[in-house]
């Protein structure tokens, strides 16, 4: 993936609202007979018909399908559009040089909004000096445009890309009401010359009414580094430190800070209705919701939820995915590395909401991630689409897009073929609906290639020809293509299809205290659904406060024990039994209630029990794999002892094979015990920084030998212990889901005293240990062979963790 300056997180904005406004009526199109006196009937936009655009870093001049390096006597752009076939051509026909910083589309398609560079408004100086507009609304089926704000630019705030970790949204936005929001710099035209006004520090952030009315929303002494709108008419921004204004519909807008220490490294996003999500700084791993308040009038309401139990201390939370199955998923980077010493960062794909403690997708990052701001994974119809480098010592570096399905891990990896003849370099992708846009640069041919993924038609099975479209769009000379924004003109699709409402389910997990999901199967009318949403504490007939996150047909409950808006909310009670209740008068989007479909209060009524804090269960499991027919152990904060063998006179006796099925979350070892100390021992210790591997440890002081795990959510594992008259064979196998395997064996001594020995499994549950397919052969028979369909009885004996007082 090639480094661009130029910051790529644009690349993923989902369309936003549109702003009113009328179109111009004249052509705008003529040739120039003074260009030193600019005209707008010189400048005209080339966009109708087009199935996306783009803009590059550095202005060029499109001449035959080629694009040259501008020069002084050729009129130069940036901005350029696509068709279906991948032919580029300009957005913009004048006689005048432009640059553009990046577009967005309208809700509804029928317009685009073109934002010229601020940073670099010279190069648009001819086009400025004709309109007076930095900013323009291009009608997308004719090409008329209106000015959305004569006399000030837009400009970048300087931290978006890095702050804002959603590509649904630009640093141009619109609230419900068809208000525009952006940073505003203004110039003035006089004597023929522009004159910028940079007499304030910052740029103010402004909105612009749908009657073309200014209200500066922060003082210009307040450097506001980036900024979300969200759909319920609120707005986050980040001015040093985070900050909410709750309600931009009063005529007194109230503006409440969101955290009281200045961020270093933190990320925000919003749902789909009214909640502003954010992490102060990465390292702290936690989801941390705010919201405007109903009780406190121009303040918030706030919860939060903890990292994922199972993180390592090496892991971090780097991202939040908004995904199109309406769960909320982060990504948790982490460096390792690999048996020959070499350190690399990869990336764990989780689900949050609703909770799900596995990793779901694990790749490794391509060496520059940490400049390059395309998002590290997208996730559409099931699927997680992310960016992966490879390298060849003849070729050097090339990107694949890899998609991996989320329920079973399998995958498919795009543009992986012969090297001499393809090594693309991903520069931009977009999701928009079901389709996957990227763009790219072919180093095998010096071609820009642009292309499609039909993520539908992949979720449904069908062969790469159906929904992979690749086109070789031009050929570049002179300084290297990098695309700095890209912009689908394609409106989002409806979000109703129909029919009544109803609440499908009620998903909840036995590791998480902190959040239940409601499924609809329709989108709804969020506050609709939250005015007639009750949570009770059945056993102490007590109410539970809740905040809801709303993601497409998804409202993700979090759970407040002791229902005070004013602390910070406490998660449910262990061994305590809960209801949820959802009264028939909520309706969807339409306005239809639930009532239609679900009149009886049993189908909108679900009641459960959280279980005892430190126990065993069977159950079934969360991912099935083809190591876990049937049911699965699961033990919660305690230990699993299962005496293999006791008494063996002499290693002579050494003749074992310990199989299980695991998902490697939590600690294992396999210990053979003699008088004095340990003969050797086989361990997993993911939690003391061992980097997910396997370790044989001898007693004889010897350095461990330890294989790295690969990835999977569950694995077989299994282990031998031979006796080779002079020392003991121990040999360790791991095999993952996909059929790869990674072994190890290790001779140990044995020892001079000709003691007794003691071989046990330990398993230590400090959050959850999912075991299953046990079995264990004594000197070729089997002695236990235990599929866990009901709790095992001894030889396995599990201690629960006694709570402290």
């Amino acid at each position: 993936m090639q480094f661009n300056k130029v910051s790529l997180s644009v690349l993923f904005a989902l369309t936003l609202s549109a702003c009113g406004g009328g179109d111009s009526s004249d052509d705008n199109v003529g040739d120039p007979k003074y260009p030193e006196n600019p005209s707008p009937e010189n400048f005209s936009f080339n966009i109708a018909g087009a199935t996306s655009v783009v803009s590059t870093s550095n202005n060029q001049v499109l001449v035959n399908k080629s694009l040259l390096a501008a020069s002084s006597t050729e009129t130069s752009s940036n901005f350029y559009t696509l068709d279906d076939k991948g032919q580029l051509r300009e957005a913009i026909e004048s006689a005048y040089n432009s640059k553009v910083s990046y577009s967005v589309l309208s809700k509804d398609g029928n317009y685009l909004y073109v934002v010229i560079d601020a940073m670099n408004a010279w190069e648009s100086e001819h086009i400025l000096r004709a309109t007076n507009c930095a900013i323009f609304k291009v009608n997308v089926k004719n090409n008329n445009w209106s000015c959305l704000a004569e006399g000030l630019l837009a400009e970048m705030p300087y931290g978006y890309w890095n702050e804002v970790n959603d590509g649904r949204f630009k640093p141009l936005q619109f609230d419900g009401a068809g208000n525009a929001y952006f940073l505003s710099r203004k110039f003035t035209i006089k004597d023929g010359y522009i004159e910028y006004d940079y007499s304030s520090p910052s740029a103010p952030l402004t909105r612009i009414d749908i009657q073309g009315n200014k209200k500066l929303l922060t003082t210009d002494v307040d450097s506001v580094s980036s900024f979300i709108v969200t759909k319920a008419n609120s707005l986050v921004y980040r001015a040093e430190k985070l900050k909410m204004i709750p309600d931009l519909a009063n005529d007194t807008l109230s503006t409440v800070e969101l955290e009281k220490d200045q961020w270093s490294n933190g990320w925000y996003t919003v749902d789909d209705h009214n909640t502003v999500i954010y992490s102060r700084d990465n390292s702290y791993n936690n989801f941390n919701f705010a919201q405007a308040s109903k009780v406190f009038i121009g303040g918030v309401n706030k919860s939060t939820l903890a990292g994922h139990p199972n993180q390592m201390s090496s892991y971090y939370l780097n991202s939040i995915i908004m995904g199109d199955d309406g769960y909320i998923y982060g990504v948790y980077n982490e460096s390792v590395s690999d048996p020959d010493g070499n350190w690399y960062e990869q990336a764990h794909l989780m689900r949050r909401l609703p909770f799900d403690n596995n990793k779901l997708v694990t790749i490794k990052l391509p060496s520059d991630h940490y400049y390059n701001q395309n998002q590290q994974m997208q996730v559409a119809k099931g699927h997680a689409y992310y960016i992966e480098e490879e390298s060849n010592l003849n070729y050097g570096q090339r990107d694949i897009i890899g998609i991996t399905r989320i329920v079973d891990g399998e995958t498919i990896k795009l543009f992986d073929q012969d090297w001499a003849t393809q090594r693309l370099s991903i520069e931009s992708w977009k999701l928009a609906s079901d389709t996957l846009f990227f763009t790219g640069f072919d180093n095998a041919s010096s071609t820009m290639v642009s292309g499609e993924i039909d993520t539908l038609a992949l979720s449904q099975g069908k062969p790469e020809s159906e929904y992979l479209t690749f086109n070789e769009t031009t050929s570049v000379h002179g300084d290297a293509l990098t695309i700095a924004d890209m912009e689908v003109l394609r409106p989002q699709r409806p979000e109703n299809s129909g029919g009544y409402p109803k609440v499908l389910d009620l998903k909840l997990h036995d590791q998480d205290q902190f959040s239940g999901t409601l499924e609809f199967n329709k989108w709804m009318n969020p506050q609709s659904v939250e005015d007639n949403l009750t949570i009770t504490d059945t056993t102490n007939s007590q109410p539970i406060g809740s905040m809801v996150v709303w993601l497409n047909r998804m409202a993700h409950i979090l759970f407040d024990q002791d229902n005070n808006q004013a602390t910070d909310n406490k998660p449910l009670e262990w061994s305590t039994n809960y209801r949820v209740f959802i009264d028939k008068q909520a309706q969807d989007s339409d306005g239809i209630s639930l009532m239609h479909a679900q009149e009886d209060d049993a189908e909108r009524t679900f009641d459960w029990m959280v279980r005892d804090q430190n126990t065993w269960k069977v159950a079934e499991p969360e991912h099935p794999s083809q190591f876990t027919d049937g049911n699965v152990l699961k033990m919660y904060g305690g230990n699993l002892v299962v005496k293999l063998v006791e008494n063996i006179p002499s290693p002579s006796n050494f003749d074992y094979q310990v199989s299980f099925s695991t998902d490697l979350n939590e600690r294992f070892s396999l210990t053979m015990n003699e008088q004095y100390n340990n003969h050797f021992q086989i361990s997993f210790d993911n939690h003391s920084g061992m980097n997910n591997r396997i370790c044989i440890y001898s007693d004889m002081g010897s350095q461990p030998a330890c294989l790295s795990v690969p990835n999977s959510r569950w694995y077989q594992v299994t282990s031998t212990v031979v006796n080779k008259t002079t020392f003991t064979e121990v040999g360790i196998e791991v095999q993952a889901e996909d059929g790869s395997l990674e072994s190890l064996t290790v001779n140990v001594p044995l020892s001079g005293s000709m003691p007794n020995y003691n071989f046990t499994f330990n398993a230590d549950a400090t959050n959850a240990f999912l075991l299953d397919s046990f079995t264990f052969i004594d000197k070729g028979v089997t002695s236990i062979n235990e599929n866990f369909e009901v709790l095992p009885k001894a030889p396995f004996v599990f201690t629960p963790y006694v709570p402290a007082n």
